[in-house]
């Protein structure tokens, strides 16, 4: 090439790189924007519920109490240890209100930066995986997506369980960039810390396997059963300082936290497993599980927790015939294929969500969800494995099964279809540009994977020349 045509091609290159960050700024502006609009707009609300408990919580660490039960607290000066909830949202904070933005308002906020960061690794996520342009659609779709923000104004540890699988997600996307044993070790971490979010999110060990099959770089002899270990050992290493000092605090280990017991209650009974609420939860089970299992407001958090999974699993034990039923009912419920202007509606009534945001994020699932399969399918004509990218979603639609289907339990799996909705919007919009007659493009991971499988065949054909 000459040297005014080199120049001119590095000229183009600088400008589009220009370009792709500016609209990545622009990006990330309209998620901060979106979320900072709703959760202002939340500024004068009661903070009730979970929301009470992690931002109480989170004013009692920064002042040295620790991890005591808020509500206890405040009723009766009693610091009484709790583990809820597992402490990640409680500790991010409590750094704030350490500063001293400690009031409702700027809990708000700083949950509002969260989500943005989560929308800032979907976007690197996705440019990584498929290129710049799909990288900005899935950071746009992150950004919109209404059950990924309206939970930074809601002050729920989804912000920061979206942050956090986002993270899972960008780790794993760097191992299958190049499968070295640091990425692993990092990919292994922040599923630990994703535990520390929300406990169920331990089950995303799983992305280990597909990703310690990738011939690790620098392990010995290539070996792929070490390398999963080390990923192992990582995520283990988050946890156990958080597992080791509730080991001190409760009668039985509470390795993340101790809330299962309340959530299995309250979905396994009656009116959850037939009529307008079968697949759903309802509050007055867990009233009566706790008489049942005659749990006093003074009970030992680790024992109340067990006598009340005991109750719960004795129940759904008295009528295996119901659980197909109901299984299908939470999975169905949790996806939107099943009853889902009443799940709307629930979700307004009972969580407390906007009605027409809830319409909203119905409707933008739908389409992601659309978008993602076609990201999916073209990701995996390329090359690249998908597994561990659709992780999060398989996450969700298991545990929907074994505990109950809302949309509030959705939002890891929201951030993974995000992040191949982009692809899919990518692909259909090339297409369209290009009247479908275009090449694919060579950036990313995808296109990495493309020109291996490439200069595979052509090896294979001049081998068989």
């Amino acid at each position: 090439m000459a040297p005014a045509a080199q120049a001119r091609a590095g000229a183009r290159r600088t400008a589009a790189a220009v370009d792709d960050a500016t609209l990545a700024v622009v990006v990330v502006m309209v998620a901060l924007g979106v979320r900072l609009a709703f959760a202002l707009s939340r500024r004068d609300a009661e903070v009730g519920g979970d929301a009470f408990y992690f931002h109480e919580q989170a004013g009692l660490i920064a002042d040295g109490k620790g991890f005591v039960e808020p509500l206890a607290y405040a009723v009766d000066g009693v610091e009484r240890a709790a583990a809820d909830h597992p402490p990640l949202y409680s500790a991010y904070l409590a750094v704030w209100s350490f500063l001293g933005a400690g009031t409702p308002t700027w809990h708000l906020v700083v949950s509002a930066l969260l989500g943005t960061a989560a929308v800032v690794l979907v976007l690197t996520a996705g440019r990584r995986l498929a290129g710049p342009r799909a990288g900005l659609l899935a950071g746009l779709a992150a950004a919109l997506h209404p059950n990924l923000w309206l939970w930074d104004g809601m002050l729920l540890s989804e912000t920061i369980t979206a942050f956090t699988v986002a993270l899972v997600l960008w780790c794993a996307v760097r191992v299958l960039e190049d499968p070295t044993l640091a990425r692993l070790a990092a990919t292994g971490a922040a599923i630990g810390l994703a535990a520390l979010a929300r406990s169920e999110m331990v089950l995303l060990l799983v992305v280990l396997v597909p990703l310690a099959r990738r011939r690790p770089s620098g392990a010995p002899g290539g070996g792929r059963l070490a390398a999963g270990a080390l990923g192992l050992v990582a995520a283990v290493a988050v946890v156990v300082p958080w597992a080791a000092y509730n080991q001190t605090r409760f009668t039985h280990p509470v390795p993340l936290s101790t809330g299962a017991g309340l959530v299995l209650v309250s979905s396994n009974c009656e009116s959850t497993y037939s009529g307008t609420l079968i697949g759903y939860w309802d509050y007055q089970c867990s009233l009566d599980g706790t008489v049942r299992a005659g749990i006093g407001p003074d009970a030992e958090p680790s024992e109340a927790d067990r006598a009340l999974r005991d109750d719960a699993v004795a129940f759904a034990r008295d009528h295996p015939g119901d659980l197909p039923a109901v299984a299908a009912a939470r999975l169905g419920r949790v996806t939107g294929l099943f009853r889902p202007f009443q799940q709307a509606e629930l979700a307004s009534f009972r969580e407390g969500l906007p009605s027409w945001a809830a319409t909203a994020g119905l409707g933008s699932w739908y389409l992601l969800v659309a978008l993602a399969a076609v990201g999916a399918w073209d990701l995996r004509r390329r090359g690249v494995p998908v597994g561990p990218l659709l992780a999060p979603l398989a996450v969700v639609l298991a545990v929907a099964v074994l505990v109950y289907g809302i949309w509030r339990f959705r939002v890891p799996g929201d951030v993974a279809v995000c992040l191949l909705a982009g692809v899919g919007a990518d692909v259909l919009l090339r297409r369209w540009l290009e009247g479908g007659a275009g090449p694919r493009p060579t950036d990313g991971l995808a296109g990495a994977a493309q020109a291996a499988e490439a200069e595979a065949g052509t090896d294979a054909a001049t081998a068989a020349s």
